[in-house]
C-alpha cells in the first residue's frame, strides 16, 4: 500500500473491519472487574459482545453525529505571493508612531512564499508592578489560551499558529502561517480577549496546574534552582519560583477581572508585521488592534525592565538552600556597557572558553557530571555564566577550580598559535553572520532588534566587524580585566549538597571526639592543635 494505490487490496484490507473481527478497549473506573494482571495486579476483564450488540453494528444505520466537519474557513488558497511594493526596501520601517503605538512593517523581498509573522507587544506597567501582579500576569494568559485552544484547531490544521506569554514589561502576542487568513486567527484572538470570562472552575484547574509546574521546578537540580535564583536577583521582573507560588497561593479568580481592566487603563504597544503583506494590509491589521485594546480614558507608558547592574560592586555571593545531595556553583559575569564591542569580547571569550573549561574541570578534574559554561546576555547586557554541580565537592572548593581556570586562562590564550587562534575567530565570525535560514528565523530577528531598541537593524553586522579587528592581545586583555576573580565584578550563586554537610557534620563529630580523648590524655592545647591540623589539614 505504501508503493503506490491499489484499489483491489485497499477494498480487501476495508472488507476485515466489520463487527466480527472487533475488539474493543474500555479503560475507565467504577465497573466490576474479576480478574488481575499477573506483574502489576492491574483488575480487568474479558466480556463476548451481546446479541444486541452485534446486531446493532451489523446495520446499516449510520449516527447522524457522524458528519464531515464544515468548511475549515482558515485554509488559504492565494499561495502566489504579492509583488514587491518596494523592492529597494529590505529592512522594518517605523510606519506610525501614535501616543502608545509604534507600528513597524517589513514585506520580504527574498523568501518569496505566501506567509508572514505578526508580533505585538503590550506593555504594561502595572502586569509587573509586584510579584502579585506577575503572577495574575500569568494565570490571565493562561485562562486566555485555554479559552482559544478548542476553536483555534482548525487555524492549526490549516497550517495558522499563535503564542501568548506573559514577560518582564507585560505580554506579548506572535502569530505565523499563511497570510491570507492569519487575520482571522487574530480576530479569533481578539474576540476571546473582548468577552474574557474567568470562570471558577477552569481557574482552579489552571491554578494547580502553575502550582504544580513551578513546584516540581523549585525541585529541579541545583544547576536550574540556581539560575533560577539568580535571574530573580538581577531582573525584579522576573521573580524565583518560591515568591510566585506564594503569591498564587492566595490568588482568588475575583481579582483578575480588576486587574485586567487596571492594565488596559496603562499601556504601550509595539507591532511588527513581516512578510507577504503590502503596507496597507499592515495598516489594516493595526487598526484591528488598536480597536480591540482601546479603553476610555487610556493613558499610555512603556514598561521599564530593570536589571541590577554589578558595575564597581565586587564579587557578590549568595547562599541557597537546594534540599539537594549535590553541590553547586554559578558564576556570573556581567557588561556594564551594551554596545557591539563588549558584546563581540564577552561573546569571543565564550567561544574560546568553553571547551578548555568543560575539558579542564570535567575531564580532567572529575569535579561533576554538569560542568558548563554560557554567553548570557540580560536586558541587552552581555554577560557569561561558569557552573559546576558536583556529588563530590564543596562549594568552596568549586569557586577555587573555577577560579584557577580564569587565572591561567590568558596563559591558555598565549599558548595558542596564530593559526589556531584566527581559526578559531573566523569560526566565531561565521556564526555571526550566518544568513536567515528562512521567513520565520528573519522576522524573528528584526523583532528581537526592534525589543533592544536597534532601529538600524545593524548590530549583527557591527559585532561582526569588531570581531574581524580584534586580536591575541584584546582578548588577554579582556579576561585579565574583566574575568581575574580578584579584580572582577561578578555574582556567585551556591549549595551546598546534604552529602557534604553530612561529611561535614560527620568529621566535626569525629574531631570533637578526638580532641576530648587526648585532652584527657594530658595533651596542651598546642599541641592538639598541631596535631589536629596536621591529622585533618586545617
Amino acid at each position: 500500500m505504501m508503493d503506490g494505490y491499489d484499489e483491489d487490496l485497499i477494498t480487501s484490507m476495508l472488507s476485515h473491519l466489520n463487527p466480527d473481527n472487533l475488539r474493543l478497549t474500555l479503560i475507565a473506573q467504577g465497573y466490576n472487574y474479576d480478574r488481575f494482571a499477573k506483574w502489576y495486579d492491574t483488575p480487568y476483564t474479558i466480556r463476548t459482545f451481546s446479541d444486541e450488540q452485534k446486531e446493532k453494528w451489523h446495520s446499516n444505520h449510520i449516527s447522524p453525529t457522524l458528519v464531515l466537519p464544515e468548511q475549515n474557513p482558515y485554509i488559504s488558497y492565494q499561495l502566489k505571493p504579492l509583488n514587491v511594493e518596494s523592492p529597494d526596501k529590505h529592512l522594518p520601517e517605523m510606519i506610525q508612531e501614535l501616543a502608545g503605538f509604534r507600528l513597524w512593517h517589513c514585506q520580504d523581498t527574498e523568501f518569496k512564499v505566501p506567509k508572514g509573522m505578526i508580533f505585538v507587544a503590550i506593555d504594561s506597567p502595572h502586569s509587573v508592578s509586584s510579584v502579585e501582579n506577575i503572577v495574575k500576569s500569568r494565570v490571565s494568559v493562561e485562562m486566555l489560551l485555554e479559552s482559544i485552544n478548542e476553536d483555534a484547531y482548525q487555524a492549526e490544521i490549516a497550517g495558522l499558529s499563535y503564542n501568548l506569554y506573559a514577560h518582564q514589561g507585560g505580554f506579548t502576542l506572535k502569530l505565523s502561517g499563511f497570510n491570507e487568513k492569519l487575520h482571522l486567527l487574530m480576530d479569533l484572538i481578539l474576540e476571546k480577549f473582548r468577552d474574557r470570562s474567568f470562570k471558577p472552575e477552569r481557574f482552579d484547574i489552571i491554578k494547580t496546574q502553575l502550582l504544580r509546574g513551578w513546584r516540581n521546578a523549585a525541585q529541579n537540580k541545583p544547576i536550574s534552582q540556581l539560575y533560577n535564583a539568580m535571574t530573580g536577583i538581577l531582573q525584579p521582573n522576573n521573580p524565583p519560583y518560591d515568591q510566585m507560588i506564594v503569591a498564587l497561593e492566595s490568588l482568588e479568580v475575583s481579582e483578575l477581572p480588576p486587574f485586567i481592566e487596571k492594565v488596559m487603563s496603562e499601556l504601550h504597544v509595539e507591532m511588527f508585521v513581516y512578510g507577504n503583506w503590502h503596507k496597507e494590509q499592515t495598516f489594516s491589521l493595526a487598526e484591528t488592534i488598536k480597536d480591540a485594546l482601546r479603553v476610555e480614558e487610556q493613558t499610555y507608558e512603556e514598561s521599564t525592565r530593570p536589571l541590577m547592574l554589578l558595575d564597581k560592586a565586587g564579587s557578590k555571593s549568595f547562599e541557597f538552600n537546594c534540599d539537594h545531595q549535590d553541590s553547586a556553583v554559578l558564576v556570573y559575569f556581567q557588561s556594564f556597557e551594551t554596545g557591539p564591542e563588549n558584546i563581540a569580547l564577552y561573546t569571543f571569550a565564550h567561544h574560546l572558553m568553553s571547551s578548555v573549561f568543560f575539558n579542564e574541570l570535567r575531564t580532567k578534574q572529575q569535579l561533576g557530571y554538569m560542568v558548563g559554561s554560557g554567553n548570557l546576555p540580560l536586558n541587552r547586557h552581555p554577560g557569561l555564566i561558569f557552573y559546576v554541580q558536583s556529588p563530590l565537592a564543596g562549594p568552596d572548593l568549586l569557586v577555587e577550580a573555577i577560579d584557577d581556570f580564569l587565572n591561567a586562562f590568558f596563559l591558555i590564550l598565549l599558548e595558542l598559535s596564530d593559526a589556531e587562534f584566527q581559526e578559531s575567530k573566523q569560526g566565531l565570525i561565521a556564526q555571526v553572520e550566518e544568513p536567515d535560514a528562512n521567513l520565520r528565523a528573519r522576522a524573528q530577528r528584526f523583532w528581537i532588534s526592534i525589543g533592544n531598541k536597534d532601529t538600524e537593524f545593524m548590530q549583527r553586522q557591527k559585532v561582526a566587524a569588531r570581531l574581524k579587528k580584534m586580536d591575541r592581545s584584546d582578548m588577554v586583555k579582556f579576561i585579565v580585566e574583566k574575568l581575574k576573580p580578584r579584580t572582577s565584578d561578578r555574582l556567585i550563586m551556591h549549595s551546598c549538597g546534604l552529602l557534604i554537610l553530612t561529611n561535614a557534620s560527620l568529621m566535626k563529630t569525629v574531631q570533637l571526639s578526638m580532641w576530648m580523648h587526648f585532652a584527657k590524655e594530658g595533651w596542651n592545647t598546642s599541641d592538639l592543635l598541631q596535631f589536629m591540623k596536621a591529622t585533618f589539614n586545617q
